[in-house]
């Protein structure tokens, strides 16, 4: 039987970032602006998700090491020019935490596995 080869995650290779921005449809707009412009290529380099956060609508964006820092910049002052806000302290970093768990978490899988999150009030809000 042959081993599964696991993609391994490299902690200190993995960079984020999250912003709250001016409202929900500022929100989507820029994570399809984002995802149809600029984040064409290995879905394994980054993670970009849209939700509220700190019940304000906002973007959270993970990349690793190997992104190009060029892409990396472009991203960010999208986010940026649309009103995009950095968020601070404690909030900002569970939500990376929780991101880069979840990260893992479907890096992990086997071929075939589903993931599904929950929202606390059993709502299914997240699933691959």
């Amino acid at each position: 039987m042959k081993k599964k080869k696991r993609r391994k995650e490299n902690p200190s290779g993995l960079h984020g970032n999250a912003w709250t921005l001016p409202s929900a449809q500022v929100a989507r707009s820029v994570y399809e602006k984002i995802l149809s412009r600029f984040l064409l290529g290995r879905p394994e380099d980054w993670t970009l998700v849209s939700g509220y956060f700190s019940e304000r609508p906002g973007l959270a964006f993970l990349w690793e090491s190997s992104l190009d820092p060029e892409l990396v910049k472009k991203v960010i002052e999208v986010i940026v020019l649309a009103g995009g806000a950095e968020m601070k302290g404690e909030a900002k970093d569970t939500l990376l935490m929780e991101i880069r768990g979840r990260r893992k978490m479907v890096l992990d899988r086997s071929p075939g596995d589903t993931v599904v999150m929950r929202h606390p009030k059993g709502k299914v809000w997240w699933e691959e």
